[in-house]
């Protein structure tokens, strides 16, 4: 053949070939455009930009079939033309007219009055305004179900202006036929309307599942049973203001909030309510609303009439400035009320509201069943009808605070100011109260079982009873600078027996004075007087407390012989307190007998009463402290004579006071003698112990020391007694401090360890505790493996996949404190493992493969060449335990890319117990090959959860991808502020490089907290680096510090964060410069299969392909490839001495090509150093690199292939494009499964 055919036929082959790809590219782009692609968003026929409008399809006939219309008999769903006219729906109104019923899918103004059997109006479109312009809607005119105007579909920016609605017939037994109907809605405008309605729950306006909802000056009336004025229904943000509501049924509601319809407001509606059992506002399950400024009005004397209830969990409302005005009666068993919380009502504000109620037993405010914690402030409340009360606090309701109100209860009998009925915590002070009714009206009554509440400061007048009331089993109540006034009866009448025990004081800024009984210390079990002089009781009237002075008018007292016990009573055992006296000492109290307020004339006048009635006193920082047995007028005094010791300068040297601890006591005695001898005294050992020491002079110092062995939480105290050579005696105060935890504590250091896949790991881990009552529970920070929270052991038998070398922090709490050691971890191959993994693939020779598609792997890997590879890791460093429910439960959680993948990844977060989810979250995160990512979030745990163990899931999806890591967790109401410090894996660092960590502090309670947090880099000498800084946390935090280069050797690291009270404290060790131990022989069968799999870093398509077309295609161009190849494989040869390519790679080959020709190393650098811009810094890295390619190559031997060569040189590429720091790529090799010593020259001489 002649070189001129030669060339020909090379040229046809060349051509051919182009050809063959273009044919494959012009194939894959049809397939991409084929119809199998095409589709419209809702799946039906439609022609391009024709206008669909979706209609409310009532019937199941075709609609509008003559116009273009259709039902897709699919969904179910009527499609109508923007142009269609012909009836549809079977609604049988042309839209748009303006002049009959339609549905509205415009703006719409009426220019006639409109009339229909059922509903008038329906809501096609959002963003429309239908204006009635004054006209009639007279809809349901044949008695069946209908709407005036319906909005069920749920469009959104609809106004509705102008309209009167008339239910029109009321014949048959339908209901529930509404003026306004409003379902799924956002943004809904109701203004300007007059609504009537007739049947039975036929409500003027029904919104329900809406958001921004206005309802504004309009007019509702209603007068069917069960009608209500306005009705929502887990709706929230509405508006409803300046309306006019008359509803006239039984059981009839003007506004009704329920199902969870929060965050509204209700103002300025004027309400009327006439019939049994009606409601002006009513608020069910329904929280965070604002109701103010209503005016409500029941004008009959109907029953169960109530202005405004909220019931059911309703809590953290405003109730504040309404008129409420309740004429219903409650004599024949009913319930009517001007306000009324009940059931479960929390955290509600009642405030500056005017309530008149007139009927029998029409209570202004009632406070039913479990209304606890609520506010009732500034409200004018009067009420005139028999057991009327002012406030009523019932049963089961408690800790409410009734502050600053003017309550009247006048003309009925038994109509108390405010009654509490067996109601417990609760705080009535600075009311003004006037019980002027006859019979048993009282200013306070506090019924059997009422205990432990504050009553303070209130002005009291009862005109007919009593001005308090205790009645049997009240006790422990507070009773404090009350102002009574009776004019015919006790002030205070004690119905409670000797075994229930309530306190009377009164107190200002120059002194107290409160009864206890005699002998016993304990408050009055009796607190019944009765003051006679028309002046009552209370500061100013019959007590006066002034400048060293104190006086009670025991003379104003009944002395009646059917009142004798009460004068007893009052004038009885009391201790007195006066505050800021100009003396240096008392050692007098002068008492006369007359009621006087005249310091001096005591002083003057006043005989000692210090042994003769006045005892247990004491004079510290000008505050006289004094019992007396009997009252009249006192004052303090000095007179010189010789003094008892005194003390000063206490002081105790331990800092934490924990157990078994040394604490000295210090403190200076005082004389005017000579001293005799001193007694230490303490608690410290669980028993009080004496120390006494002989002393002289007139100072000493004493000083003791003792051991702390009572258990945490116990109260140690501490006092000197001291005694003069006159046998004057005095004990200093006692001082005292609470035993706080001791930290646990590791018995020993952990110890590396090591297993191989197959092999199970039983790593027994103790702490001890000086606390005897702790329970040490464990805790790790790793998925790999779950610690025994209650044991400590740590149970493990790894899979093939978990080859690695590992660090974990273990955590060992009490409770209290945290204490954390860091855990080394090293995961080998099996050798049984090696020959399996050879035979599948490994070494190129088996003929059985690991996967053949993702369908083979588990949901965590996907088939990359045969083999199932795990292209994500995943697990969680930090999650909050114990913790109370209702908290935030925070979580940090580490991903690493571990392909050549970019793009969204998809991560759920879930909580369950039992297979039940309790609360779930999602995310949506960016992943870059081989990227990795710290995330730190929360999820809400619901308030209502039960204690327990809770797990904790991270689930992350890619596509058809899927991993998970799970963590379980401990709620508990009680739960202890529990912080906790995790040092996060630490890269691999360089002798003299700048690296950087993270660690978590950990706070399990969702509030602010102080922290300081200190860490530091030590060796055994010194301190190489340390930092300290001071924080406020409010939820868990990653912390990042940047650490200046270290030279080669052996460092710790420690983290300590004294938080609070509470100390949490991480450590782990470094070792910088110094390779870890290798094994010397070949990698183990685990290695093999990690090296086969894990060091593929190939792009896995994942889009679905017509695969035959490509693979003919990809067949055909590979034959061509081949064949040019082998035609121009001797003139390459021939050029290979002379032209070294340009690229290092290029470099790297053409040096491999010319040492496979046998040519000596300086004849290839002379080569490439004449012809070529080559230097010899390249080519001593050329070299280096196909030096540390044949080291691997002989290290690993037939496991190697060369695919897994070209694989991990393209990783190695990759990473440097990124600017991953080196020993990172080094550490996350290592965590693959390679060995230091043959992997780390190759990163070396590739990374560049």
């Amino acid at each position: 053949m002649s070189k001129v055919e030669t060339s020909q036929k090379k040229y046809q082959l060349l051509l051919l070939g182009v050809l063959l790809t273009l044919a494959l590219a012009l194939q894959i782009t049809r397939y991409f455009e084929s119809s199998a692609f095409a589709h419209s968003p809702t799946g039906l026929n439609v022609a391009e930009n024709q206008e669909i409008i979706l209609l409310a399809c009532i019937s199941d006939a075709s609609c509008c079939s003559g116009a273009g219309g259709f039902r897709d008999t699919g969904t179910g769903t009527c499609y109508s033309n923007a142009g269609c006219t012909t009836a549809c729906g079977g609604g049988g109104d042309t839209p748009g007219t303006g002049s009959v019923c339609t549905n509205v899918t415009t703006n719409l103004n009426l220019n006639q009055s409109v009339n229909s059997t059922g509903t008038c109006f329906v809501i096609n479109a959002s963003n429309i305004i239908l204006n009635c312009s004054g006209y009639k809607i007279n809809y349901s005119t044949a008695g069946r179900v209908g709407y005036g105007i319906n909005n069920s579909a749920g469009y959104k920016n609809v106004t509705i202006k102008n309209c009167y609605i008339e239910e029109g017939n009321v014949t048959g037994s339908a209901s529930r036929k509404y003026g306004i109907y409003s379902s799924n809605t956002d943004n809904i405008t109701i203004w300007n309307n007059t609504i009537r309605t007739r049947a039975t729950s036929s409500y003027g306006i029904y919104i329900n599942d809406s958001l921004r909802t206005n309802i504004t000056d309009n007019k509702i009336f209603t007068s069917g049973s069960s009608g209500y004025g306005a009705y929502f229904s887990s709706s929230n943000f509405s508006t409803v203001q300046s309306n006019n509501f008359t509803v006239t049924g039984d059981s009839a509601i003007a506004i009704y909030a329920g199902s969870s319809s929060e965050r509204g407001t209700i103002f300025s509606n004027a309400i009327v309510v006439s019939g049994s059992g009606g409601y002006g506002i009513y608020a069910v399950t329904s929280s965070y609303n604002n109701i103010s400024f209503n005016n409500i009005t029941m004008p009959t004397s109907e029953t169960n009439d109530v202005g405004i209830r909220l019931e059911q969990g309703t809590s953290h409302t405003i109730v504040d400035s309404n008129n409420v005005t309740n004429l219903g009666d409650s004599s024949s068993g009913g319930s009517s009320i001007g306000i009324q919380l009940i059931t479960s009502t929390l955290n509600n504000s009642i405030t500056s509201n005017k309530i008149v109620t007139t009927g029998t037993s029409t209570n202004g405010i009632t406070l039913g069943s479990s209304a606890n914690s609520n506010l009732l402030t500034f409200n004018e409340i009067s009420t005139s009808g028999s057991s009327a009360e002012g406030i009523l606090v019932e049963t089961s309701s408690s800790n409410n605070s009734i502050l600053s109100n003017n309550i009247t209860t006048s003309s009925g009998t038994r109509a108390s100011a405010i009654k509490l009925a067996a109601s417990t915590g609760n705080n009535i002070s600075t009311n003004l109260l006037t019980a002027s009714g006859g019979g048993t009206s009282y200013g306070i009554y506090l019924t059997a079982g009422s205990n432990s509440s504050t009553i303070l400061g209130n002005n009291i007048t009862a005109s007919a009873s009593y001005g308090i009331l205790l009645e049997l089993n009240s006790k422990e109540n507070l009773f404090m600078n009350n102002n009574l006034s009776d004019s015919l009866l006790f002030e205070i009448y004690d119905n409670t027996t000797a075994d229930f025990n309530n306190s009377l004081a009164y107190s200002n800024t120059f002194g107290e004075i409160r009864w206890i009984n005699n002998g016993t210390g304990s408050f009055l079990s009796n607190l019944t007087l009765n003051v006679t002089n028309g002046l009552g009781l209370g500061l100013g009237r019959n007590i006066f407390i002034g400048n060293n002075t104190l006086a009670i008018n025991t003379s104003a007292f009944s002395t009646a012989p059917a009142q004798s016990t009460a004068l007893a009573r009052i004038n009885s055992t009391a201790n007195i307190t006066l505050y800021g006296l100009d003396l240096s000492s008392v050692n007098i109290i002068r008492k006369v007998t007359n009621f006087t307020a005249n310091s001096t004339e005591v002083v003057m006048a006043g005989g000692d009463c210090i042994g003769t009635g006045c005892s247990n006193i004491s004079y510290t920082g000008n505050t006289l402290i004094f019992n007396v047995t009997s009252l009249s007028s006192y004052s303090g005094n000095f007179t010189f004579f010789n003094f008892a010791p005194t003390f000063s300068n206490a002081s105790n040297t331990s800092p934490n006071f924990r157990r078994y601890q040394n604490f000295t006591a210090n403190i200076s005695i005082s004389d005017d003698r000579e001293l005799d001898y001193y007694i230490f005294s303490t608690n410290a050992s669980g028993a009080w112990t004496n120390v006494t020491v002989d002393v002289s002079g007139t100072q000493y110092n004493a000083s003791h020391q003792a051991n702390i062995t009572s258990s945490k939480n116990s109260l140690v105290c501490w006092y000197y007694w001291a005694n003069d050579t006159f046998k004057n005696f005095e004990n200093s105060t006692r001082y005292c401090f609470t035993v706080r935890n001791t930290l646990p504590r590791f018995k020993t250091s952990l110890t590396a360890q090591s297993v191989q896949v197959g092999r199970s790991l039983s790593y027994q881990i103790e702490c001890e505790d000086d606390d005897a009552s702790d329970t040490i529970t464990y805790y790790d920070n790793t998925t790999l493996f779950d610690i025994g929270s209650a044991t400590g052991l740590i149970s493990h038998t790894p899979a093939a996949a978990d080859i690695g070398t590992y660090t974990a922090n273990i955590t060992c709490g009490d409770g209290d404190d945290n204490v954390s050691e860091t855990f080394a971890y090293t995961i080998s191959a099996a050798a049984a493992e090696a020959a399996a993994a050879v035979a599948a693939g490994g070494g190129g020779g088996g003929s059985r493969y690991e996967c053949k598609s993702n369908a083979d792997c588990p949901k965590d890997k996907y088939c990359v060449k045969n083999i199932c590879l795990k292209i994500f890791d995943l697990k969680i460093l930090y999650l909050d335990s114990p913790i109370p429910p209702g908290e935030y439960l925070d979580f940090t959680y580490f991903v690493k890319g571990m392909a050549d993948i970019s793009g969204d990844v998809t991560f759920d977060f879930k909580v369950e117990q039992d297979t039940q989810i309790v609360s779930s979250g999602s995310d949506v995160i960016f992943i870059g090959s081989f990227e990795e990512k710290t995330e730190m979030t929360q999820l809400t745990l619901p308030s209502d959860l039960t204690e327990g163990t809770y797990t904790f899931t991270v689930t992350l999806r890619f596509e058809e991808y899927e991993i998970s890591s799970s963590r379980t967790f401990e709620v508990r109401k009680e739960t202890p502020f529990l912080p906790s410090v995790t040092i996060l894996d630490l890269p691999v660092i360089e002798p003299n490089y700048q690296w950087n960590y993270s660690f978590i502090i950990g706070v399990n309670k969702d509030e602010p907290v102080s922290a300081v947090v200190e860490r530091k880099i030590s060796t055994a000498e010194r301190t190489i680096w340390s930092k300290q800084e001071s924080l406020v946390l409010n939820r868990s935090q990653i912390i990042n510090d940047v650490i200046p280069g270290l030279e080669e050797g052996n460092y710790l690291l420690e983290v300590r964060a004294q938080i609070e009270n509470h100390t949490a404290t991480a450590s782990q060790t470094l070792m910088i410069g110094t390779p870890s131990e290798e094994p010397s022989e070949k990698p183990k069968a685990g290695k093999a299969k990690a090296l086969a799999g894990q060091s593929i870093f190939a792009r896995l398509f994942l889009t679905t392909y017509d695969f035959t077309t490509i693979w003919v295609g990809g067949v055909m161009a590979l034959f061509m490839i081949l064949l040019l190849t082998s035609l121009i494989r001797k003139k390459k040869a021939k050029k290979l001495l002379f032209t070294p390519p340009p690229s290092l790679d290029g470099l790297e080959q053409w040096v491999r090509e010319m040492q496979a020709m046998r040519t000596p190393t300086p004849e290839i650098i002379k080569i490439a150093l004449e012809q070529t811009k080559w230097t010899e810094e390249d080519l001593r890295t050329v070299l280096a690199r196909i030096d540390a390619t044949q080291q691997l190559q002989a290290h690993y031997g037939e496991y190697l292939t060369e695919k897994m060569l070209n694989d991990l040189r393209a990783y190695i590429t990759a990473c440097t494009k990124k600017d991953i720091y080196k020993g990172e790529v080094i550490t996350t090799l290592l965590h693959q499964g390679w060995d230091r010593q043959a992997i780390e020259p190759y990163v070396v001489a590739y990374y560049r």
